[in-house]
């Protein structure tokens, strides 16, 4: 979504952003101050959003990174910058998706288990 309204828009990053992020109910990507630097303000959304949602260090990097180089070159640039992270955000999230299914068989297991050990100990 950034992608297209950056390519039909011609907006500033502020606004693109808060744009998406009205749209897609994403309420801590909301900028309502605009005094600073994009990537200043990016990177305490980053740190805020960190607080409150557990994330792996992985993708706070990588959110960090994202939002440190969006408003700085040319809309080529830019758009070349959003299909980069779009491959990569991808890629982790199916490695999100892949650690979940053998966790959750894994913690199947154990409750098992665990719950066999108890069985077995009261009788």
């Amino acid at each position: 979504m950034l992608a297209t309204n950056l390519r039909y828009s011609g907006d500033d990053i502020f606004t693109l952003v808060n744009s998406c992020a009205e749209n897609s109910n994403l309420n801590l990507l909301h900028f309502s101050d605009c005094d600073r630097p994009f990537d200043e303000l990016w990177l305490d959304k980053v740190k805020q959003i960190s607080a409150e949602i557990p994330l792996l260090k992985s993708d706070i990097s990588m959110l960090k990174d994202f939002g440190s180089q969006l408003g700085k070159t040319d809309t080529e640039g830019q758009l070349k910058h959003l299909e980069l992270y779009e491959v990569s955000f991808s890629k982790q999230l199916a490695s999100a998706r892949d650690a979940i299914t053998k966790k959750s068989k894994l913690y199947k297991t154990m409750g098992f288990f665990a719950g066999s050990a108890i069985a077995l100990m009261m009788i």
